[in-house]
């Protein structure tokens, strides 16, 4: 068999075409004023049900619309909030019923009171409106502040809280309620916080109710500990009413950023994330460390430094000297796959304050704007062993001003052999959604996903997910109207 050239590129076309949308369908216009909010998305077998509001924490113009697989809207039911403040989060369960979880503080005796409504698709007013806990503290920090997570089967959901005890400890609180509002457990544990100035970066529950804590807290075993912290995880198991400590050992490594994924069917727990070198800021890499479960016991824990290569690929020759430190690195999501092995995705973010003056009123004005940078994406593969199998790194600069940069940063659909990044991409004059399609071996593949010499495209990454295997739903922003598309790829 002879290949010849056309033959290569043939193949080259055919498994770049393979690996992209196959077919789009846009929804109608929707209320330019509003957002849409994909708090949560409830699949069924023919149909999505999302929710809209024109306020980013549920509280005016609340919508619940349910559309079907060609992005028709079958109904639209405005809901009246119990609360109209302090949204905290906000599902779609199992049986179809919509929960907000809300924080209001009460100033008749000062308590931070959680509550809970629940409405079902078609109902304008809770059905259900229930004080789930209360905390007496509101300070700096999570200090007071609940946080809810879900598992990932939709049955257990975990709220945290802190407060202060008699002697001015921090106590944590963990309460847990599964899918009928029924308590599983209330708990709470003086021995988590060693320090004032700990920060909870992460929690997490699952299947088996368990829960999961990750900390970071200054190192005050380093000299100068005001510049380095340390992390360290918590896990609570039910069944054995017990409470695991342990700390993360970085060593030599000011380790600057962690995300935490959990494996319960394995008792397996995956630490991802960034490091410095303490003794030389400019040097850093990437972290990958496994523990058992639940005693968060290292059983692997490696810390892979970045080549000049690969970073000098990422920033570009000349940024590659200005930007020394990984702190601006914001990990945005981590797939551990069944071997072990882990991709770790993450974006350089970081804003700068301006000031300047201007003439205005017969004398001279000072004003300040706040520039919104979100700069290259970095995914690194690493093996069940702590090596590294590849790293990828994608290149764009997105800089906007005072918007809080709701256009900047990607969405992400995952695939079994290949995870797609969309983003906006400002060109000549046009305004285009690209498509990065990076492929399990490393290749990375590009394309103009959106583009249209009649129509300007911009990407709403955050409010944009992926609801099925082959499926994803995006908000954009076409000629000044808000869609939402529906693009599905093979798979």
């Amino acid at each position: 068999m002879v290949i010849t050239r056309f033959s290569i590129i043939f193949i080259i076309l055919v498994k770049v075409f393979s690996i992209h949308a196959q077919q789009m369908i846009w929804s109608e216009p929707i209320d330019n004023n509003s957002r849409l909010l994909y708090v949560d998305i409830l699949l069924n077998d023919s149909d999505y049900s999302l929710i809209r509001s024109r306020e980013p924490d549920l509280s005016e113009k609340l919508y619940i619309e349910k559309y079907n697989d060609t992005l028709n809207l079958i109904s639209q039911t405005k809901i009246v909030p119990a609360k109209k403040e302090g949204l905290v989060v906000s599902y779609f369960d199992n049986n179809q019923e919509f929960w907000v979880f809300r924080s209001v503080y009460s100033l008749l005796d000062g308590f931070n009171i959680l509550y809970l409504e629940k409405y079902t698709p078609l109902s304008s007013k809770p059905f259900y409106f229930k004080e789930v806990c209360r905390s007496a503290l509101k300070n700096y920090g999570d200090k007071g502040d609940f946080l809810i997570t879900r598992s990932e089967d939709k049955k257990n959901y975990l709220c945290y809280y802190t407060t202060v005890d008699d002697n001015g400890n921090d106590i944590v609180n963990l309460i847990m309620i599964d899918y009928t509002t029924k308590l599983i457990y209330n708990r709470t544990f003086n021995q988590i916080y060693q320090s004032n100035a700990s920060e909870l970066i992460q929690i997490e529950c699952d299947y088996q109710q368990n829960a999961y804590l990750l900390y970071k807290e200054p190192d005050l075993l380093h000299a100068n500990s005001n510049d380095f912290d340390r992390y360290k995880v918590a896990v609570f198991q039910p069944n054995e009413n017990k409470l695991y400590l342990s700390m993360i050992d970085s060593g030599v490594h000011d380790i600057v950023d962690l995300y935490m994924t959990i494996q319960p069917q394995k008792n397996v727990m995956i630490l991802g994330g960034f490091f410095n070198y303490k003794n030389k800021p400019g040097i850093g890499g990437s972290v990958y460390i496994r523990t058992s479960l639940p005693e968060a016991k290292i059983e692997v824990a490696a810390f892979n430094f970045l080549t000049d290569t690969f970073r000098i690929k990422a920033l570009g020759e000349r940024q590659f000297y200005i930007n020394s430190t990984l702190k601006d690195y914001v990990i945005r999501h981590q797939i551990v796959r069944s071997d072990g092995s882990a991709v770790l995705m993450a974006e350089r973010v970081f804003t700068n304050q301006q000031n300047y003056t201007y003439a205005g009123n017969g004398s001279m004005q000072t004003s300040y704007r706040t520039v919104y940078n979100f700069n290259e994406i970095v995914v690194i593969t690493t093996n069940a062993d702590g090596t590294i199998q590849w790293e990828q790194p994608i290149r764009k600069t997105q800089s906007t001003v005072n918007d809080g940069g709701i256009y900047s940063g990607f969405s992400w659909i995952v695939f079994s052999d290949r995870i797609l990044f969309h983003f906006n991409k400002y060109d000549k004059g046009d305004y285009i959604v690209m498509e990065y399609a990076l492929l399990n071996n490393g290749e990375l593949f590009e394309r103009e996903f959106l583009k249209s010499d009649k129509e300007d495209y911009t990407l709403i990454p955050s409010e944009s997910k992926q609801v099925s295997a082959s499926d994803m739903l995006f908000l954009v922003k076409k000629d000044n109207q808000k869609y939402i598309l529906k693009a599905s790829f093979p798979f």
